[in-house]
């Protein structure tokens, strides 16, 4: 009888697993905390995060204890991410408040236990959702998230969100932070595209072109800059991919998809329109809407960028531990400027300083190491990919090449990083056996029988 419920139990696994990797990219945006006087998101996001990540593992391990397949260590990001896990793992228990360290900020959360559950969210979705249905879907779910996600931000942008009311401020959406807000979308703008330019369906096209409208605007009203830059970024990144690539495109969606996007910039830089910098249609006054009115300005980046090379300098193999960087100096010690500063902002506002400041420079190696793999394996398998799958594979590319412009400047937080580790993981599982050695060919049975051939 187990041996009939086996492949039962087995598709079952297989739906919870695919289940909550879809749910990374279709929920985790969403989430936000009411009740929160700060609009910190983050926390609930990352438990979420955890939640997501140990269902998945255990329904992976399930499958596997009633499966044959395995874990096949030649896949490309597999050394990488559990070189990466391992820093951060070593980077914990010598820290200098390892519970912290394990369970992160109270307000961020993004301690061992979230960062963990990334790099298997990535691992996951890199091997379980290549299959191009599942593709399809996950790219489908991202786009109508960050689609509802920019809505809710345009209703605040108009002062007529009932639910937290952002007032006197630049909107968030279900992110907590402008700066998140406009950064997640600029990674998901390069998929609401891609989707409008390989829409089947007249009605695919449309809702495709709401979606880009939805998504830019919403960059745009972020009044963040690193965001603005961040979609510029990625838009370029993948424009030259497709053109270097030869990838088959329509060009008059080509040409109404940049021209749709030229519109909505004009009406927003425009200065007599109401929808703008200059407008009376949004919430924020015209005098603050360009600056980081919710966080930290240039002047004050330059000194936390300062004290994060000092904290590198004076614990360079393994930092300070996840999610440590404000509690890894004595606030006492420092100077007003320093102190104004860092009671405001609990990051470094660097991705690659946050990494080395809290693993060391062996985690910094680690994740350039991981991002490097994974571009590196999307790039060799571009040719010789199908036009849908090299779609998916040069706006994961674009979507992480927009992270990673954004978080110069911004701090990653638990909804903005999930998605980036999963699109990470998306465009590996679309370059297919990239980077993995040749499989052996088969080997003839043989005749048992002696002296037969």
């Amino acid at each position: 009888m187990s041996a009939e419920m086996q492949p039962a139990e087995e598709n079952r696994a297989e739906v919870i697993l695919r289940l909550c990797l879809v749910m990374v990219v279709a929920v985790i945006p969403l989430i936000l905390d009411p009740a929160s006087s700060y609009f910190i998101f983050d926390a609930p996001k990352a438990r979420a995060v955890q939640l997501l990540a140990l269902f998945a593992f255990a329904a992976w391990l399930i499958r596997e204890r009633t499966g044959e397949t395995g874990w096949d260590w030649r896949e490309p990001l597999t050394r990488p991410l559990v070189f990466y896990a391992g820093a951060l793992i070593v980077a914990t228990i010598l820290s200098a408040a390892p519970t912290i360290a394990l369970l992160g900020d109270v307000r961020r959360r993004e301690g061992l236990l979230t960062q963990i559950a990334y790099l298997a969210i990535c691992g996951l979705t890199a091997r379980e959702l290549g299959r191009p249905w599942l593709v399809r879907r996950w790219v489908g779910l991202l786009v109508a998230t960050a689609t509802v996600v920019a809505g809710y931000g345009l209703l605040q942008y108009t002062g007529r969100e009932p639910i937290i009311r952002v007032l006197n401020d630049r909107p968030v959406g279900s992110l907590g932070n402008p700066g998140s807000f406009g950064g997640y979308l600029a990674m998901a703008l390069p998929f609401a595209v891609m989707v409008f330019l390989r829409a089947r369906s007249w009605l695919g096209v449309g809702l495709a072109g709401v979606s880009i409208s939805a998504i830019f605007f919403g960059i745009l009203v972020s009044y963040s800059r690193a965001a603005w830059g961040a979609s510029i970024g990625a838009l370029a990144m993948g424009a030259w991919l497709l053109l270097r690539t030869r990838t088959t495109l329509d060009m008059r969606r080509v040409v109404v998809a940049v021209s749709l996007m030229g519109l909505l910039a004009a009406a927003f830089f425009w200065p007599r329109s109401p929808l703008g910098v200059s407008g009376a249609a949004g919430v924020v006054p015209p005098s603050e809407r360009i600056g980081e009115n919710l966080d930290i300005g240039p002047r004050q980046r330059v000194l936390v960028w300062r004290r994060a090379l000092q904290v590198i300098r004076d614990r360079p193999l393994f930092g300070v531990g996840p999610d440590l960087f404000r509690f890894s100096m004595d606030m006492s010690t420092l100077g007003p400027q320093y102190r104004n500063v860092l009671g405001v902002s609990r990051r470094t506002h660097n991705v690659f300083l946050e990494v080395a400041t809290t693993t060391g420079l062996i985690g910094l190696a680690a994740f350039v190491w991981t991002v490097f793999t994974y571009l590196a394996a999307v790039w060799h398998a571009l040719p010789g990919l199908s036009d849908q799958r090299r779609a998916v594979a040069i706006t994961s590319a674009a979507g992480c090449v927009g992270f990673l412009l954004w978080t110069q400047f911004l701090p990653n937080t638990s909804g903005t990083s999930p998605i980036f580790w999963a699109m990470l993981g998306m465009g590996a599982a679309v370059a297919g056996q990239v980077g993995r050695p040749a499989a052996p060919p088969p080997v003839p049975p043989q005749d048992p029988r002696p002296g037969a051939r």
